[in-house]
């Protein structure tokens, strides 16, 4: 199998995707960041098996300001739409992917800062990205803007209170937050040194609000990182695995990311289902090796139906 390479959007240099990193390290995928707010040139995407983009204290509709943006979007567009890549957005990747493809994305009824709950809707119940993951969540708030209204074709997989689409998702292609589970220790006190970041600190949680969010957040600090680590492994199974003939040798499957997944998620070249895809992240050599008989047992069939 051939390395995995992610391509990673930054609008700020220490709005990264904090403890992830370690996870894709672990993985030995390699990683490309792209500072757009540095104005770094962003690369051809067909080199890449990913594209994460992350948060920033721009908005997305201020391209005067931030004219990059403009490119962004395409690169977003062309990624998701065209070369049906597998995409993350982190808060203002949430808004970017909705605005990119004809979602509504404005300024927030009330601004969100915090250690906040959110709630899993109907379709996170049902959703492999979600998998293994309570209902209801804890996690950092950050942001005056939201989705308003998704883009077609997409589901919204969690809610507040306050902001009704919280994460999209579409197959097993595009998954978005628009809340943090990337934070790591010195995520709240990097974050309350930018201007625009404490200023809306300051206004929903008062002065020196820095040091007790930060307090209150190193201590959910571990069922942060746990929840990420789940995040994660649920992503990667989910949208590396269900391409996986891809890297096989003699095998040409129907199967292109997400393109091949009917009305009850099957997958005709690869794994019969989403559930059986998620068994991979638990399984042993042995039974990773007896997977990848099965499922290039099935590629076979599935090519002499489809030639």
């Amino acid at each position: 199998m051939h390395k995995k390479r992610i391509l990673i959007f930054q609008h700020l240099r220490i709005e990264h995707p904090g403890i992830f990193r370690e996870f894709f390290k672990e993985d030995d995928f390699e990683v490309v960041t792209i500072e757009l707010d540095e104005g770094e040139s962003i690369p051809d995407l067909n080199e890449f098996d990913a594209l994460w983009v992350m948060g920033g204290p721009m908005d997305v509709w201020q391209e005067d300001k931030y004219p990059w943006l403009i490119d962004e979007k395409a690169a977003i567009r062309k990624a998701v739409r065209d070369l049906k890549m597998p995409y993350v957005g982190i808060c203002l990747g949430h808004q970017l992917l909705a605005d990119a493809l004809g979602g509504e994305v404005g300024p927030g009824d009330k601004t969100e800062v915090g250690i906040m709950q959110i709630h899993k809707t109907d379709a996170g119940k049902q959703s492999p990205f979600l998998n293994h993951m309570s209902d209801t969540m804890n996690c950092l708030q950050w942001h005056a803007a939201e989705v308003k209204a998704a883009p077609a074709g997409m589901d919204v997989l969690v809610s507040s209170k306050v902001c009704g689409i919280q994460s999209l998702s579409k197959g097993s292609q595009v998954f978005t937050t628009q809340y943090h589970q990337e934070i790591i220790d010195s995520t709240v006190s990097d974050w309350s040194d930018i201007p625009a970041y404490k200023k809306a600190l300051e206004k929903t949680l008062g002065k020196n609000a820095a040091a007790k969010l930060e307090k209150e957040a190193l201590e959910y600090m571990n069922e942060f990182n746990k929840i990420a680590r789940q995040l994660y492994e649920n992503w990667k199974s989910v949208v590396f695995l269900i391409n996986m003939c891809d890297d096989m040798n003699n095998v040409q499957s129907p199967c292109l990311r997400n393109c091949c997944l009917n009305e009850n998620d099957i997958c005709l070249g690869c794994f019969r289902s989403l559930s059986e895809i998620l068994v991979w992240g638990q399984a042993n050599s042995d039974e990773r090796n007896a997977i990848l008989l099965n499922a290039k047992e099935r590629a076979e069939a599935a090519d002499s139906r489809y030639p």
